[in-house]
């Protein structure tokens, strides 16, 4: 299981499924000087329009002016839209070096956290994971203290060489926030990977109450207790996160695990 959202979980007769807020386009930038550099950021690989590669080359130009917060909030939700958030990090960080502040600095590393989720060879993995933690740390060093950007960079040590690091910052920002949802969230995933279904049980259903209605934490409650052949309880999570729905990624999901249990009760 990769991250927290790189969760492959396996069902009956050996198949396999990725739960569906998966990441689905890799976006390849290996940019790494601002200003030399900040024309290099290509988009050929992808499929837009001749119109939106123009606005793209038309708001680069305004990311040194007074204009720089609307043309860079222009070009991430361009980038978001492609899912090119290396991208869109490149350029936040780039503003946030020219004009900084605690809030800038937030927004780079929490794009570049996205485009390492999506990151699928360990090189790359490794220069997002450090991009990550130099924006979220500059951010702190200007005052800024949500205790999200903790339990984001305790994530990127997770795939390292110290894992352990990165487990016990998710567990200093619950120990401070026990009903933080991030760190909940991502240390039930860890107990998931871990094979420790009891705990993560424990974890998904305090975010339960905090948001009963949250489909990724129903799913993985229904996932917990198949695992453990709580046939019953995996049902009926599963058959609540159906009703909460409709994108089909997850509701394949959903089936996937629901129509054995469905086959076998009959």
């Amino acid at each position: 299981m990769r991250r927290q959202q790189w969760v492959v979980l396996g069902v009956a007769l050996g198949a396999s499924i990725v739960l569906w807020n998966f990441p689905r386009v890799v976006v390849e930038n290996d940019a790494v000087a601002m200003r030399s550099q900040i024309d290099s950021v290509t988009t050929e690989h992808v499929k837009m329009s001749s119109e939106q590669k123009n606005r793209i080359d038309s708001l680069k130009h305004y990311l040194s002016t007074s204009a720089y917060k609307a043309s860079l909030d222009s070009l991430i939700a361009i980038f978001q839209r492609f899912q090119m958030y290396d991208s869109a990090g490149f350029y936040a960080e780039y503003v946030a070096k020219r004009f900084p502040s605690k809030e800038l600095f937030k927004q780079a590393g929490d794009l570049y956290y996205e485009a390492y989720t999506y990151a699928l060879n360990s090189q790359k993995e490794m220069h997002l994971s450090e991009k990550v933690r130099e924006m979220f740390q500059k951010a702190q060093q200007l005052g800024e203290n949500n205790p999200d950007m903790q339990v984001k960079i305790g994530m990127t040590y997770v795939n390292s060489a110290t894992p352990m690091q990165g487990i016990q910052m998710i567990r200093d920002v619950l120990a401070q926030h026990p009903r933080h949802r991030l760190a909940l969230l991502n240390l039930g995933i860890l107990s998931m990977q871990s094979g420790q279904y009891e705990k993560a049980i424990e974890r998904f259903e305090t975010l339960k109450t905090i948001d009963s209605t949250d489909v990724q934490t129903r799913i993985y409650l229904g996932v917990c207790w198949y695992k453990l052949k709580k046939y019953q309880q995996a049902k009926q999570e599963l058959e609540i996160a159906q009703t909460l729905t409709q994108d089909p990624q997850a509701l394949a999901t959903i089936d996937a695990y629901l129509q054995p249990i469905l086959t076998t009760s009959k």
